[in-house]
C-alpha cells in the first residue's frame, strides 16, 4: 500500500488524528509478457498509528478504535 493522500481530522475534545489515504497496487503481466504494477481501484483510509478509518461524508470520518469508534472531522484540502 502506498500513501496518496495525508490530511489532519479533530475530534469533539481538539484531539488531532493524521490519516493517511492508502492505495494498493498489484502485479500485472502484459501481452508482451513483461510485468508491471498498476494500482488497484481499492482505497482505504488509515490514521498513523495503524486504526481503520471509515468515511461517513465529506469531511467526516469514524476511527476504529478497539473498544469504540471515534468521530472526527476535517476542513482540510487533501480530505476526501
Amino acid at each position: 500500500m502506498r500513501i496518496v493522500k495525508t490530511f489532519i481530522a479533530r475530534d469533539v475534545d481538539g484531539k488531532e488524528y493524521t490519516i493517511h489515504e492508502l492505495q494498493g497496487k498489484h502485479e500485472a503481466i502484459g501481452p508482451d509478457g513483461r510485468r508491471t504494477m498498476v494500482p488497484d481501484a481499492l482505497r482505504e483510509l488509515r490514521t498513523d498509528r495503524d486504526k481503520a478509518v471509515d468515511h461517513i461524508s465529506q469531511g467526516v470520518y469514524n476511527v476504529i478504535n478497539t473498544f469504540d469508534v471515534i468521530r472526527v472531522t476535517s476542513d482540510d484540502a487533501n480530505a476526501p
